[in-house]
């Protein structure tokens, strides 16, 4: 395919120039003119500040409030306006009456919850304590034989039979008799000496009983140990040396 000046198939590049008809290429804008903007009087455009005066129909202008007029206020006879007062009507107590306010009334029949009930006394009989009886109210009347849970119960004596320490008892109501092959714990037991021997230092011994005998050559650790003396090197001064033990050179001073 061979492109043509001038052909608008996509396969070929656009070529734009003034007058050209391709649709591709970018079509000149024509500049629209500019009107200068004025505000006029009375405008509402949000581009001019309000004007707010008398009778202004400017939305944006804050509308003049009518006040609304005040009627007096009047209470009349049998009103029910809570601003009214209501009428007290003074309280009488009458006879009976069993209002809070009033005092209660308390005679014989009277009806008023708030008087004082009469109690009706039971009838007593007289109490009589029968022989044998266990009640609280009686004695007791303790005899051979009673039942009676507050009697005390009779005890049999036990047999006793003397107590007699046997020649060789350990029991701990006998003194203890200690003799030689006695069995009783309480005997002190004998102790068997610990046959002893003789302790001898011997040569090169290093036991703390016996005392060091530090030579040439001896290995005891608590023989002081002999110091090898380090070797002097001679000190040798030179010329720029820094070392403090060597003399600082002087500068002679010159008076002027």
């Amino acid at each position: 395919m061979q492109a043509r000046p001038g052909s608008t198939d996509p396969r070929c590049p656009p070529v734009c120039r003034p007058g050209s008809t391709d649709p591709r290429c970018l079509k000149p804008s024509t500049p629209r003119p500019t009107t200068p903007f004025t505000c006029r009087p009375g405008s509402t455009d949000p581009r001019c500040p309000p004007v707010c005066r008398p009778s202004s129909t400017d939305p944006r202008c804050p509308r003049p409030t009518t006040p609304r007029p005040t009627t007096p206020f009047t209470c009349r006879p049998g009103s029910t306006d809570p601003r009214c007062p209501r009428p007290t009507t003074p309280f009488t107590c009458r006879p009976g009456s069993t209002d809070s306010r009033c005092p209660p009334v308390c005679r014989p029949g009277s009806t008023d919850p708030r008087c004082p009930r009469p109690t009706t006394p039971r009838p007593t009989t007289p109490f009589t304590c029968r022989p044998g009886s266990t009640d609280p109210r009686c004695p007791p009347v303790c005899t051979p034989g009673s039942r009676d849970p507050r009697c005390p119960s009779p005890t049999t004596p036990r047999p006793t039979t003397p107590f007699t320490c046997r020649p060789g008892s350990t029991d701990p109501r006998c003194a203890p008799v200690c003799t030689p092959g006695s069995t009783d714990p309480r005997c002190p037991r004998p102790t068997t000496p610990r046959p002893t021997t003789p302790f001898t230092c011997r040569p090169g011994s290093t036991d703390p009983r016996c005392p060091a005998v530090c030579r040439p050559g001896s290995t005891d650790p608590r023989c002081p140990r002999p110091t090898t003396p380090r070797p002097i090197t001679p000190l040798t001064c030179r010329p720029g040396s820094t070392d403090p033990r060597c003399p600082r050179p002087t500068t002679p001073f010159t008076l002027y």
